[in-house]
């Protein structure tokens, strides 16, 4: 292995995003770390003056847009080993699943919004049929040199400060975005079925219990179920929660159990009705369940 004999680091960067500079043998290797902020102009001079014979970038957030990761190209060199976040999750990142949560805007935001998208799209649509070509940039620093084009600006910020800061965004009914997902899912798949957020709750044993959901189909009032979500457990929880639902003549509790939880199917009473889960509940199985 070379041994390293001088290191560095380049007064033009900063000590989170400047060059560092190895020397071993002779031969200079410039290391680039978090090697997205260049390409863009701003700290591309101090790529350019280097001498290195050798460079090398590492960053976790390559440039996406085709020019930026062009011009990395020329200062550093091409891609010449990437993983993706697929590759990473599961061992050097936790799993995760992408769940897109569509919130509508307050009756007061609604009207809001509409007005000031009103006066920004219009006055943006006249702007780029006049000029095809022009960038995003272009636009805002034209609107912000006119007395005209200020209000649109101002009419834009307060558009994204709308969306940005809904009342949709504050605690939601359901405890959790795993029952979120579910109840959406459930409505979308059975919508002869209501789905019911904190129902009210039910006297067990001389305890209250308080369901997660309700699901009670609409031609027939009789037929109710209850599932109940359940993320981190222990098998004495889920004898508790049975043993509270019989004193309270409940037949009709669904359990929803985290199947990542270390558990087999003798951690659990005779006789529980179990939904297995894996981050989101399926809402196929548990109508399966409810017939």
């Amino acid at each position: 292995q070379p041994r390293l004999t001088q290191q560095r680091r380049s007064p033009l960067g900063t000590l989170a995003e400047g060059p560092e500079v190895s020397r071993h043998d002779g031969l200079i290797l410039l290391i680039v770390d978090e090697v997205h902020h260049f390409g863009g102009g701003l700290r591309d001079e101090a790529l350019e003056m280097a001498m290195a014979d050798a460079r090398l970038g590492l960053t976790a957030t390559p440039p996406r847009g085709a020019g930026a990761a062009a011009r990395l190209a020329e200062l550093v060199g091409p891609t010449v080993f990437e993983l993706a976040v697929g590759d990473l999750a599961g061992g050097f990142l936790a799993s995760f699943d992408t769940i897109t949560v569509y919130l509508d805007l307050s009756p007061q935001e609604t009207p809001a919004y509409t007005t000031l998208s009103a006066a920004f799209t219009g006055a943006y649509g006249e702007f780029r049929r006049a000029a095809p070509d022009a960038s995003w940039t272009d636009s805002s620093q034209h609107a912000a040199r006119t007395p005209e084009g200020r209000p649109v600006l101002a009419a834009w910020r307060q558009m994204r400060r709308i969306l940005a800061f809904t009342h949709a965004k504050a605690p939601r009914q359901s405890d959790s975005l795993v029952e979120e997902c579910f109840a959406r899912e459930f409505r979308h798949l059975a919508p002869e079925w209501d789905v019911v957020r904190e129902p009210e709750p039910i006297a067990a044993d001389g305890r209250l219990i308080f369901p997660d959901l309700a699901l009670q189909l609409r031609s027939d009032p009789a037929r109710r179920w209850l599932p109940e979500i359940v993320g981190f457990w222990t098998p004495d929880y889920v004898a508790r929660k049975l043993a509270l639902s019989r004193s309270a003549r409940l037949s009709n509790l669904i359990l929803c159990i985290d199947g990542d939880r270390n558990w087999s199917e003798a951690d659990l009473p005779p006789g529980a009705l179990v939904v297995r889960f894996r981050r989101r509940v399926d809402a196929a199985a548990v109508l399966r369940q409810v017939g």
